[in-house]
């Protein structure tokens, strides 16, 4: 497989791991990797190409199944293609953190008003059949509030809409002033030009938003 050269935002992981994606410019659904990386060592790759017609995974260790976030992107990408393990992995189920749980909400964690008005801003960039099987915790209300930001950085130059006004970084700000947010976006998105900073945007946050909604 040919050199990868693009990467999605880094994510975060439980137990200070880091989660990275990369994939071919033009082909993110043909020719993709993903790797999970631990400071012990452990390491959870896999990738796929689609000449080789399926996806290959690999571990350190002999723990069983597939690492979650992998699992994720193993959904996303081809759920029905055939996924190899190789030695080193067992293969066997994994139980996957549940994208929508009732839990007690955290203190840190936005109020129900503001995970409703971050939803409506990750609706925007994503869609509603995404974004309504995320959790809008607090984590994920600053990773959109990044994709946000990076957003009107890239179509710094587009004026047919009004911009948020006062745009800072934070969840906080961004569901406050969501409907002016979701305003700007859906306008952007009807430029057949700058449209694609929301497209870029939208895949290089996917997976760091999927594994902080799913609490990986």
């Amino acid at each position: 497989m040919r050199n990868l050269d693009q990467l999605a935002v880094p994510a975060k992981l439980k137990g200070d791991g880091i989660y990275i994606e990369g994939w071919r410019e033009n082909a993110s659904q043909q020719h993709t990797s993903a790797v999970a990386i631990y400071p012990d060592g452990r390491i959870y790759a896999a990738y796929y190409d689609v000449e080789n017609g399926a996806i290959r995974y690999f571990s350190s260790d002999q723990s069983p199944g597939i690492h979650p976030a992998i699992e994720l992107w193993i959904r996303r990408l081809a759920p029905t293609v055939e996924t190899i393990v190789w030695p080193g992995a067992q293969s066997g189920a994994t139980a996957l953190p549940k994208t929508k749980i009732a839990t007690q909400q955290n203190s840190s964690d936005p109020s129900p008003d503001e995970q409703a008005a971050l939803l409506t801003v990750a609706t925007s960039i994503w869609s509603a059949s995404l974004a309504n099987n995320w959790t809008m915790n607090a984590v994920v209300g600053d990773l959109l509030s990044d994709a946000t930001g990076e957003i009107l950085k890239c179509s710094a130059a587009f004026n047919l809409v009004p911009r948020p006004v006062g745009f800072m970084p934070g969840r906080l700000y961004l569901a406050a002033n969501a409907r002016a947010v979701v305003r700007y976006i859906a306008g952007v998105n009807q430029n057949r030009i700058y449209r694609t900073c929301i497209s870029a945007v939208a895949l290089h946050y996917r997976s760091s938003i999927e594994i902080a909604s799913a609490d990986i």
